[in-house]
């Protein structure tokens, strides 16, 4: 079981560069019992991959998130919940940071 972790901005809006890295990193890893591992935000490249893991769900992949608990570590739980991702391991990482 393959562990691929995506993380990037919430503003990422290239949501065709993020699927098609994965399907690359799929092809690679292989996609039965591949885990995506992602942080849950309903916007950018969170919500991209989780999209492109429930629809790949029938090739055997499935999804891991990681949702922030903002209202219990306040700005923290961001880099909180991207650490406890990191920690847990992943044998790809695909990250889409976002400039203002």
């Amino acid at each position: 079981m393959a562990r691929l972790l995506v993380a990037g901005s919430r503003a990422f809006k290239h949501r065709f560069l993020v699927e098609e890295q994965m399907e690359l990193a799929a092809l690679d890893l292989g996609f039965t019992g591949l885990v995506v591992v992602h942080g849950d935000c309903p916007t950018g490249a969170d919500a991209f991959a989780k999209h492109w893991a429930l629809f790949n769900y029938g090739y055997g992949v499935r999804e891991e998130r990681h949702p922030a608990q903002w209202d219990k570590f306040g700005k923290f739980a961001g880099p909180k919940r991207n650490r406890e991702m990191v920690d847990k391991g992943a044998d790809r990482v695909l990250a889409f940071p976002h400039k203002d």
